[in-house]
Order: C-alpha cells, then sequence, then structure tokens
C-alpha cells in the first residue's frame, strides 16, 4: 500500500482539472446551496459524481481523492486475493494492479 501511495500520489500537485469541474468550483464558490450539494449550476440542481469537498480550488484537492480510491482497491485486491488463494498470490495480485502504467501515470 505505501509504494501504490508513493506511485499514484507522485506529480499530484501537476494534475489536470477537466473543465467539468472547474465550471463546477466555480459555481460552487458563488452559491453556498451549490457547495453543499456539489452542484454544477449555482441552484444545484445538476450535481457532481463527487463529494464537494473534493472540490476547492487546488489541484492536489480534486486529484487526491482519486490517490486515496487507488490504495483502498490495492488493499482490497490483497485481502479479497489473500483470503482466496494466500498471501503470495495477494502480493503477486496487488503488485499488478499497483504497477499497472493506467493506473501509476498521473492525469495530465
Amino acid at each position: 500500500m505505501g509504494i501504490a501511495a508513493l506511485l499514484y500520489a507522485w506529480g499530484m500537485g501537476h494534475a489536470a482539472i477537466h473543465p467539468y469541474y472547474s465550471a463546477a468550483i466555480r459555481s460552487m464558490a458563488t452559491s453556498w446551496r451549490a457547495f453543499f450539494f456539489g452542484g454544477l449550476d449555482t441552484s444545484g440542481s445538476i450535481t457532481l459524481d463527487k463529494v464537494s469537498g473534493a472540490f476547492w480550488p487546488h489541484t492536489w484537492a480534486a486529484a487526491l481523492p482519486h490517490v486515496i480510491e487507488g490504495v483502498l482497491t490495492v488493499w482490497l485486491l490483497h485481502r479479497i486475493v489473500r483470503a482466496r488463494a494466500g498471501p503470495f498470490a495477494a502480493l503477486i495480485a496487488s503488485l499488478t494492479l499497483t504497477f499497472t502504467p493506467v493506473t501509476v501515470v498521473p492525469t495530465r
């Protein structure tokens, strides 16, 4: 899990925020209702797929939930495989997921 956390968090400050989320940050900055519901518009009728606290106007705040989800996924895979196939298979499965290029490369 430590290796996964290091690899997934590496370069997190340089991750690009999708324009969809930057529009949501702007609307949440102008309306308390949009902030509370994670709304894309100021009335809060169109909401996002993430919690509203993940969208403070800093790049790493938008990328941090992805790092946490990735590390927890590695942990969960290790636990499931260890229960079914033993510790060596769990280590191989979790390392394979950790070093899969699509999970390691930060979004730019």
